[in-house]
């Protein structure tokens, strides 16, 4: 079952240095959650759908998690963990991408390897529509 946390409630658990959330959902498309330190924070079986900016993701895990439409951007994402997540509309900016550890995920119906992860993950092709999503997976052979 899924704990529903207000970003407040979520904000004053991290403050108060929880670092471990299993089954809650925080919603607020509107909020930025930005330079809070977040190093080794995990994610189990969430739904997180905010954004983060500057933030320290290094060594977070995100497993199990439906993190369509959040956006990353800035943040420190070196050894970053994210497998068996829904990342359909994820955008994710900065210089360290490539240091983001993904297993397997998925997007609009499709199983994405950790190398496609990356690929769509790096040329933001994850927020565009489904239809234009499987004609690219199309051409990169899958």
């Amino acid at each position: 079952m899924i704990h529903d946390l207000s970003v407040q409630e979520f904000v004053q658990l991290i403050k108060k240095g929880e670092k471990k959330f299993t089954g809650v959902s925080v919603e607020d498309f509107n909020f930025t959650l930005r330079n809070y330190d977040l190093e080794g924070v995990e994610f189990e079986d969430c739904f997180i759908n905010i954004n983060l900016e500057k933030c320290n993701l290094k060594n977070a895990k995100f497993i199990f998690c439906n993190l369509k439409t959040i956006s990353v951007r800035d943040c420190s994402i070196e050894n970053c963990y994210i497998s068996d997540c829904h990342i359909e509309s994820i955008i994710i900016t900065g210089k360290n991408i490539d240091q983001i550890v993904f297993g397997t995920n998925y997007a609009y119906g499709m199983t994405l390897s950790p190398e496609k992860c990356l690929i769509y993950v790096r040329n933001e092709i994850l927020k565009v529509h489904k239809f234009e999503l499987t004609l690219y997976s199309l051409e990169i052979d899958f």
